[in-house]
């Protein structure tokens, strides 16, 4: 059985997403993106408790609104720059109309097979995101990631692990 998964990640500025996503590549992959994270790039898996079924990791780096400029829509995103893998992390903003944005994304997802996650981080959790928690979500989950100036990026790193595991977990029961 093929089961796909698109989490998309849900914070404004300095929420953790873009070092979430880093940590999670160099946790599953064995890639040290920590100087600069392209955009939009597949990843093999190669961690070595990751069942052979799970092969490929999507991730798009920055959140979908700071390059809307090139992707000029988010219907022309997934048609030019998406690429398709066993799971697909995709990142937005929360505030004001982004909520539109993460509700076309859900949708062209589905549309694409894929269940649709959220994350959400603790350090960013508002009215927004609750209004966006209500989204036809597949399901929805937190990361902790309390606010920690000293701590922050052990913070992050730790999440990205757990999450790594989880993904692990999961795709050895389908």
């Amino acid at each position: 059985m093929i089961k796909k998964t698109a989490y998309i990640l849900i914070g404004d500025d300095k929420t953790g997403k873009t070092s979430f996503q880093k940590h999670l590549i160099h946790y599953l992959c064995g890639i040290d993106k920590f100087s600069k994270l392209n955009t939009n790039l597949i990843h093999s898996i190669t961690h070595p408790e990751s069942p052979r079924k799970l092969k490929t990791l999507f991730t798009i780096n920055r959140s979908i609104q700071e390059k809307m400029g090139e992707y000029k829509s988010v219907e022309n995103y997934f048609n030019t720059y998406f690429k398709d893998a066993d799971i697909c992390v995709l990142s937005s903003h929360s505030h004001g109309k982004c909520i539109n944005d993460i509700e076309k994304m859900i949708s062209i997802l589905h549309s694409k097979y894929y269940n649709v996650e959220a994350i959400f981080f603790t350090n960013h959790q508002n009215q927004n995101t609750s209004e966006i928690s209500k989204l036809n979500w597949d399901s929805k989950n937190i990361i902790q990631n309390p606010k920690n100036d000293k701590g922050w990026e052990n913070q992050i790193e730790n999440g990205a692990k757990l999450f790594g595991d989880l993904l692990i977990r999961y795709s050895r029961m389908n």
